[in-house]
């Protein structure tokens, strides 16, 4: 008889998950270390640009790999700030709102990405 889930593929997978899992530490460096270049002035695009690649690689992946809070919020935190990269001027007060955001994230990134809950 046929098993509905091959042995050999949920191996694969919790390889990938456990791989994806290590990455996080390194995904939170690179995003701490472009938050603390844009401080709490508004950044060239370029920055904002990065961060949205950071975020959007993020909402795609995490979720597959077993962590779909943090893809969730990195999803929220992505397309707030890809409408902001399109609406340029950005209000000052639009940008400090989103970065307050981030900074919840990034500590919550810090202390379990994996959590099923987020503030």
């Amino acid at each position: 008889m046929a098993t509905l889930a091959d042995p050999a593929f949920q191996a694969r997978l919790a390889a990938l998950n456990a791989k994806f899992g290590a990455s996080i530490a390194a995904t939170l460096a690179s995003m701490q270390a472009e938050r603390a270049l844009c401080g709490n002035a508004l950044p060239a695009a370029s920055g904002m640009q990065q961060l949205h690649v950071i975020l959007h690689t993020v909402a795609g992946s995490a979720a597959t790999f077993g962590f779909p809070v943090f893809g969730q919020q990195a999803r929220r935190l992505d397309n707030a700030l890809r409408l902001m990269l399109e609406q340029r001027p950005i209000p000052a007060q639009q940008w400090a709102a989103w970065l307050a955001e981030f900074d919840v994230f990034l500590a919550w990134v810090a202390a379990d990405p994996q959590a099923a809950t987020y503030p």
